[in-house]
């Protein structure tokens, strides 16, 4: 289990040690956790080892300490550090990691920045970066992560659809079947194509990363031979779509990110041995069969990525898929640097 220590100074002065206080019970309310303690490092109580011993006591064994300090000086560096370490010693198997000081963090120096604009009147506060805005938004989502206990890779896809959403819930709701992430990373390394619902889906997927993996999307939802034979079989579009895809790759990628029918097609698929999909990314959104037809993915054997409930959609669905290219191609330019290597 893991925790907060969040570390203040110390003061003479009471107000300035309740803002600590005040900040651990927002904390503590926003995150809907009781894992985060205030300590300070002297003047006043509880001190560092009253903190970690709370913690330790509720069953924590992975111990954040954020540092409320702005610079790396000897209060940062050496005290706090030193001392969390000799109490720690009477603890085997809890660990803790020391956060940097504030000043490094990007937000907190728009903060300063924009301050000292309004106070020298030029009314010109500096525009964050995409980095900037990116680096601050994962900072975010990481807060939404606490206690989320998920193999790294699947934690990586977790993060993304946080942070493509902006809704936390997702990071209860997402469900993986064990052999999930490891069939998508192996299917698209050695280039299998993405099978996709709707063209905004195949609009959203990273294209550069897929063919340097050496795969494509595919999606026939505009055909018009797919209109047609929706019109004749009486079916919907999506579903003839899926239905036309899985007879040309039965072993595709399958990612569904609007139509429950669709899903329904790749299930009905799998169930008469007509596909084979190596893996399904299933978060259909809709109030009709959507939850439904997700708890049929879960049963039905197929390594799959979906999410409990009606709620879902394209931009999930998106989010997952471009996790996985990432993963899949920082292990394809490892395996190439191995070999690069293991050749000289």
């Amino acid at each position: 289990m893991k925790g907060v220590l969040l570390l203040g100074h110390g003061s003479a002065r009471g107000e300035a040690n309740q803002m600590v206080w005040d900040l651990v019970y927002r904390l503590r309310s926003d995150l809907g956790t009781e894992h985060l303690e205030p300590a300070f490092l002297q003047l006043t109580q509880p001190d560092i080892g009253t903190g970690l011993g709370r913690l330790i006591d509720a069953g924590c064994r992975e111990i954040f300490v954020l540092a409320l300090f702005l610079v790396s000086g000897n209060h940062h560096t050496h005290d706090a550090g030193a001392e969390i370490r000799r109490i720690l010693e009477r603890y085997p198997g809890v660990e803790f990691t020391l956060s940097e000081p504030l000043l490094l963090n990007s937000g907190f120096y728009r903060l300063i920045s924009g301050r000292v604009a309004r106070a020298i009147g030029s009314g010109v506060s500096p525009s964050p970066t995409g980095a900037d805005i990116e680096r601050e938004s994962f900072e975010i989502v990481e807060t939404h992560l606490q206690g989320l206990e998920l193999p790294e890779g699947e934690k990586q896809v977790v993060r993304r659809v946080v942070h493509a959403t902006a809704d936390p819930a997702f990071a209860q709701s997402l469900m993986f079947h064990p052999q999930a992430v490891a069939a998508a990373l192996a299917a698209l390394g050695r280039g299998t194509d993405i099978l996709v619902d709707v063209n905004m889906v195949a609009a959203g997927i990273d294209q550069g990363r897929l063919q340097r993996l050496g795969g494509s999307v595919v999606c026939s939802i505009a055909h018009s031979h797919v209109a047609e034979k929706a019109l004749e079989q009486g079916i919907t579009r999506s579903q003839a779509s899926m239905r036309y895809m899985l007879r040309e790759h039965p072993g595709g990628v399958v990612v569904v990110g609007n139509a429950p029918t669709a899903l329904a097609e790749v299930l009905e698929g799998v169930a008469s041995g007509r596909a084979a999909p190596a893996v399904v990314i299933g978060v259909p959104v809709g109030f009709v069969d959507a939850a439904e037809t997700k708890e049929r993915l879960v049963s039905s054997g197929v390594p799959f990525i979906t999410n409990r409930g009606a709620r879902g959609g394209s931009p999930v669905a998106v989010a997952i898929m471009n996790s996985l290219l990432r993963l899949a191609d920082a292990e394809a330019l490892h395996s190439k640097s191995s070999g690069i290597q293991s050749s000289l």
